[in-house]
């Protein structure tokens, strides 16, 4: 992958600027990653060969899971690191409760008034749609 350098160091987690921006970066990276996963020649064929009893995947990247469904294992364990993000919720049939679990992007962890509530709703909407 040949993506321009990020400063991990210097990112403010609670920058909303900064937060779309690596958000941008990072899906482009994880995409890249998974697509080379799913297309490399002659694997998917040797994984579901393997015929594996379970399978275990971090949340923050869906490919595992998607990958799973090729895969077929019999159990499928799912692991996270960190709150969920926003569309995660969904994918692992979970309910969002927007009222008190800030998304990921947010600027700040309190979700308790009217505004910050709303601003949650639209960094959840911001998140979804990128």
């Amino acid at each position: 992958m040949n993506f321009d350098e990020v400063d991990f160091f210097d990112f403010d987690d609670f920058s909303l600027i900064q937060g779309v921006a690596m958000s941008n970066a990072l899906s482009t990276w994880v995409s890249a990653q998974c697509r080379g996963v799913l297309e490399e020649e002659g694997l998917m064929e040797r994984l579901i060969e393997e015929k594996y009893d379970v399978m275990i995947v971090e949340n923050i990247d869906v490919c595992g899971a998607a990958l799973s469904h090729i895969v077929q294992p019999e159990s499928l364990i799912t692991t996270s690191g960190s709150v969920p993000i926003a569309w995660m919720y969904h994918e692992f049939g979970l309910d969002m409760a927007l009222s008190y679990n800030p998304d990921s992007i947010m600027e700040h962890l309190d979700v308790h008034s009217f505004w910050s509530r709303l601003t949650n709703v639209f960094h959840l909407t911001w998140t979804m749609l990128h």
